[in-house]
């Protein structure tokens, strides 16, 4: 795939072109994913790439309200992967249950890029809580139950069909499966047993 220039991600997610926004996570992500072991202990896979995944969402959100501007001399991919190491930071501060930390991490809250750098700062900007804010917060417990509760197969499943964007075909191919056919009934089964469990976690966190 030709490597988009930054310029034209940031006009084509500006524009909230879905085919824009695909493309960028794909021409990204197994960069981010090689940095990510490098520059945060511990990651896994599966926590890697829901990190590389909340911080696009939380870029895009800044792109379609106006709080990005791409200056000079300034990769896009370092203000992407810095949101993503700040989300990494504040997720590890809240595991350790460190009482300075917010225990839900919402990920539209950064500080604008120009205030961005090595050393983040630990605050979150205060947001009234919009129908965004919910709908991200739905999105990112998706993104949870997904990659830490679902159990295999169906977490692969959900992984290669929706983040990797693999044909059902391919899925077969990679899971042994009989034939894309085999991976589609499975697919459903394991997305009526997520929709439960969704329901569920969102009632505890009155989001429904």
């Amino acid at each position: 795939m030709k490597r988009l220039k930054d310029k034209d991600i940031v006009a084509g997610i500006k524009a909230d072109s879905q085919k824009m926004k695909e493309l960028m996570y794909r021409q990204f992500r197994d960069e981010f994913l090689r940095w990510a072991f490098r520059n945060m202990s511990g990651i896994d896979m599966d926590k890697a790439l829901t990190i590389y995944t909340d911080a696009c969402v939380a870029v895009w959100d800044k792109l379609r309200q106006g709080r990005y501007t791409l200056r000079p001399n300034a990769a896009f991919r370092t203000y992407l992967f810095q949101v993503a190491k700040y989300i990494w930071l504040n997720r590890r501060r809240a595991e350790k249950k460190n009482p300075s930390a917010p225990t839900n991490v919402e990920i539209d809250r950064f500080p604008d890029p120009d205030v961005l750098s090595e050393n983040f700062s630990d605050k979150f900007l205060a947001d009234d809580i919009s129908e965004t804010d919910i709908m991200e917060r739905k999105r990112s417990i998706v993104r949870e139950v997904i990659f830490q509760d679902v159990q295999e197969p169906c977490r692969s499943i959900f992984r290669y069909k929706y983040y990797e964007e693999m044909s059902s075909s391919e899925i077969a191919e990679k899971m042994s499966y009989s034939d894309s056919r085999s991976v589609i009934t499975a697919a459903s089964r394991c997305k009526k047993k997520l929709e439960i469990v969704l329901t569920e976690r969102f009632r505890k966190s009155k989001l429904i």
